[in-house]
């Protein structure tokens, strides 16, 4: 199926914008939440790596 309307095209590349936006928009919520609760716990994420890499061996 060829889609040969330009108003088409230009709707779909809109959608993927808006789509973008918001995983974008996801992914900075999670990694600011994620940095706010480790903060909370007083707790880094390269301390936990260390730790499981020392209780490993």
């Amino acid at each position: 199926m060829i889609i040969r309307r330009p108003e088409v095209l230009e709707f779909l590349l809109y959608m993927l914008f808006v789509l973008l936006i918001g995983a974008v928009n996801l992914w900075v919520s999670f990694g600011l939440a994620l940095c706010v609760a480790l903060r909370a716990r007083g707790t880094r994420i390269g301390a936990g790596a260390q730790r499981m890499a020392r209780e490993n061996t």
